[in-house]
């Protein structure tokens, strides 16, 4: 039997199990994707990450997409009354990305390795002077462009 997909979501509370406290129907929520069996050495040591019983919205339980899906109490967050479903959503897929690349900084500044984006920085004074950069990985070597001089397209701008 296929597995309905979809991991990030935001949602109005239906139904809630039995004991279950600190919720109410009609309230807005988003959720972990994840959670573990809460009874494994792994779960009982707060790495549900680790939990070989682990559930996946989307993966091994029906996920997002579904008319209607079960999510346990101690994977849902409550939101404000007021707070924008649409907006909230895009908030769960912005912090993985937030976190992925502040993971990906630590792990260069581990291995003394400098990070450099590819992004336009501004100069530290108009009349700033082109430096050259070594590239992360490559070895070549590249000019580095103050804000607003680049030479147009083809050019990379550390």
């Amino acid at each position: 039997m296929p597995i309905i997909p979809g991991h990030e979501f935001t949602g109005v509370v239906d139904q809630l199990g039995d004991g279950v406290t600190g919720l109410r129907a009609g309230q807005k929520v988003m959720a972990q994707a994840a959670w573990g069996c809460g009874q494994c050495k792994h779960c009982l040591e707060g790495k549900h990450n680790l939990c070989t019983d682990r559930r996946l919205l989307g993966a091994n339980v029906n996920g997002a997409l579904a008319e209607y899906i079960k999510v346990p109490a101690s994977a849902v967050i409550p939101l404000e009354e007021d707070t924008d479903l649409r907006l909230a959503q895009s908030i769960d897929s912005l912090s993985c990305s937030i976190n992925a690349c502040g993971k990906a900084v630590a792990g260069d500044r581990r291995r003394g390795r400098a990070v450099r984006h590819r992004a336009q920085r501004p100069a530290a004074s108009a009349g700033a002077e082109k430096h050259s950069h070594q590239q992360a990985g490559g070895g070549r070597r590249q000019k580095a462009v103050p804000h607003g001089q680049g030479s147009g397209a083809g050019e990379p701008i550390w």
